[in-house]
């Protein structure tokens, strides 16, 4: 019975939809909590290197790339959240737009993240980073197939606003074919 109930999350793409954005705000939010915390450590730390050390052009250059990095990371965390969020938002009301630029954003960084793992794995010869940019890339696909769903059923909501029950049954009827 409890079974019933968690499965019928991804019988309707609005609910789906929501489902992977409350999912991703939640694991967006932890990224960024620990992210912010390492920022934080790796600033403070930066204070209690001795001056002979800071002097170092090497060191210092290290230092300023991994501040960089991790601010770039910040930034797309919250870019991602801000995206998620108004998936949420547009789960409750109709904004086709923010659905459209949810599923730009994923596929891009989709499309960014295989190329990294290939290029990573053909560069260390471990193919390690192969399977784990095809299981992300799975993943992401799903993900980006039911908000496709969803979006979809959004824009002929928006052309037909009578068409509600003519969804669910062109989508019963292709399931069935």
């Amino acid at each position: 019975m409890k079974y019933k109930r968690f499965l019928v999350v991804f019988t309707d793409a609005r609910k789906s939809t929501r489902f992977i954005a409350y999912l991703n705000i939640n694991i967006l939010a932890v990224m960024l909590i620990f992210n912010c915390v390492s920022a934080i450590e790796n600033f403070v730390l930066q204070f209690e290197i001795p001056l002979d050390d800071k002097e170092d052009k090497e060191s210092m250059t290290m230092t300023i790339l991994t501040e960089s990095s991790m601010l770039n990371e910040l930034l797309l965390k919250t870019l991602y959240l801000y995206f998620n969020i108004s998936l949420k938002k547009s789960t409750e009301k109709r904004n086709v737009q923010s659905i459209k630029h949810w599923l730009a954003l994923h596929l891009i960084f989709l499309i960014y993240v295989l190329i990294y793992h290939c290029i990573i794995a053909y560069i260390t010869e471990c193919f390690g980073f192969l399977t784990i940019g095809f299981i992300y890339g799975i993943v992401t696909g799903i993900m980006l197939y039911i908000v496709t769903i969803f979006y979809k059923n959004e824009l002929i909501k928006e052309m037909d606003p009578a068409s509600d029950n003519a969804i669910l049954h062109q989508s019963t009827n292709n399931q069935s074919a």
